[in-house]
């Protein structure tokens, strides 16, 4: 049986990773091999700092639940504004790529179907 959900797990080693710092990366400390996690003090700071993250992300937490249904969505969005400027910019880089680079961008952007294959907006 499951007990817990699957991001759980990957949640957990960044959250350990976040607490033993980098000194784990480059002390050459011997590996625990119950829990595959490098042995290593835990300092006072770090706690704290794991602390203060698992609060700051409940906060978080409860103000994406009490968002209206649009606001996520929006600021995702706004999020990737940047990717997209810098793809758009190597992509259009090239004179010689500029127009397939365009076609396939409005293609992608449009919503159309061709052959059977749709672009979702």
């Amino acid at each position: 049986m499951r007990f817990l959900p699957r991001w759980a797990a990957p949640l957990a080693f960044l959250t350990a990773a976040i607490v033993v710092g980098v000194h784990a990366a480059t002390s050459g400390a011997a590996m625990d091999p119950a829990t595959l996690m490098p042995r290593v003090e835990v300092t006072v700071p770090s706690v704290t700092l794991a602390g203060v993250i698992g609060i700051a992300s409940a906060a978080f937490g409860a103000l994406v639940v009490l968002a209206p249904a649009g606001v996520i969505p929006a600021v995702a969005g706004l999020a990737l504004l940047g990717t997209l400027a810098s793809s758009l910019q190597a992509a259009l880089a090239q004179p010689d790529e500029r127009i397939p680079a365009v076609v396939v961008f409005a293609t992608a952007a449009s919503g159309t179907t061709i052959a059977g294959v749709r672009a979702e907006p």
